[in-house]
């Protein structure tokens, strides 16, 4: 049973959320511009704010990763269906926080003036499109670049989709390899960080059962910009 002043007690939860998440915008200045004092009760971050949100992306993709694993596949072939829904959901919103970290980096003033105007961070569509415009390594290959851009197209498409029309799905699983090849590479290119799940994901974006992908040209895991 629910006890009297619960809603009231949730209203108020929800104001002190606001209020801390309005306070995010002040400490990415604080890191990037260093022109302001972290808010009242704040340490200085000790890491940017972009490398954050790229060791959440990785956490994330580990998450997905591991639903992917004991999925179930129905059919043959390319045709299979597999039940890693979820697995779909958390590598696209994975992809989002990736392109969003991109673009705090190299755009932090339009990052923030973006939250306080709006209230809520950049699109994804802006944040993908200076994603593949700008911010990746200029030694890939048209096709690798056109693949990074499919993949991550795909990933949003079946993000809503399956949020939305979960029970009408339609999974292809040789899409797997190509998704940790492209989501490793992200997090390898982008984080200072040597992660954990890169390395998991270098090993299991081999093709093993499609002859047709044997001579996909892999996106180089350790470039760094």
């Amino acid at each position: 049973m629910v006890r009297e002043g619960t809603n009231e007690e949730l209203k108020a939860d929800l104001e002190r959320i606001e209020s801390h998440i309005e306070l995010g915008s002040e400490r990415i200045l604080e890191w990037y511009h260093d022109i302001l004092t972290p808010p009242d009760d704040f340490q200085p971050l000790e890491t940017a704010p972009d490398q954050l949100l790229l060791a959440f992306a990785a956490d994330l993709v580990s998450s997905g990763h591991e639903l992917s694993k004991s999925a179930t596949v129905v059919g043959s072939g390319e045709t299979g269906e597999a039940s890693d829904e979820s697995s779909y959901i958390i590598f696209g919103i994975a992809a989002e926080v990736i392109a969003l970290a991109v673009y705090l980096r190299d755009k932090p003033n339009k990052f923030v003036k973006h939250v306080l105007k709006y209230e809520r961070t950049p699109q994804y569509g802006t944040t993908k499109e200076h994603l593949l415009e700008e911010a990746l390594p200029d030694t890939l290959t048209p096709q690798q670049e056109e693949r990074i851009e499919l993949i991550l197209d795909l990933l949003r498409d079946q993000r809503n989709h399956f949020a939305h029309f979960g029970f009408h799905k339609k999974i292809n699983y040789t899409h797997h390899p190509l998704i940790y090849d492209v989501l490793g590479f992200l997090l390898s290119f982008f984080s200072e960080e040597r992660l954990q799940i890169v390395a998991i994901l270098e090993e299991n974006r081999q093709f093993s059962e499609t002859p047709d992908y044997k001579q996909l040209d892999y996106l180089p895991f350790d470039e760094k910009p």
